[in-house]
């Protein structure tokens, strides 16, 4: 049986290309999931994360320096689902 988890993540290091100009961003984001467990909702959160196209077209890192992504946050959703599982709150460091 799944349960649906609301995960916050947290990415850091990660080096965009925006507005013509590639610097180093940090960002965090939601994304709900259905999964039997945590471990399992994290994965597929960040399985969603890794693989969105806003992401990876503005991606710049060099192999030596990978990005990462964090757990920050998880809970059991037991609301209706939110719209779609897009959109990131970037902050430049």
């Amino acid at each position: 049986m799944s349960t649906t988890y609301r995960v916050m993540l947290h990415g850091m290091n990660f080096r965009l290309k925006r507005y013509l100009l590639t610097h180093r961003y940090g960002f965090y984001t939601t994304r709900f999931v259905q999964a039997a467990s945590e471990k399992e909702a994290e994965q597929l959160a960040t399985g969603m994360v890794r693989q969105d196209s806003y992401l990876l077209k503005r991606l710049r890192n060099e192999p030596s320096d990978s990005p990462m992504i964090y757990l920050d946050d998880m809970e059991i959703w037991e609301d209706d689902l939110p719209a779609p599982n897009i959109g990131f709150t970037f902050y430049r460091y």
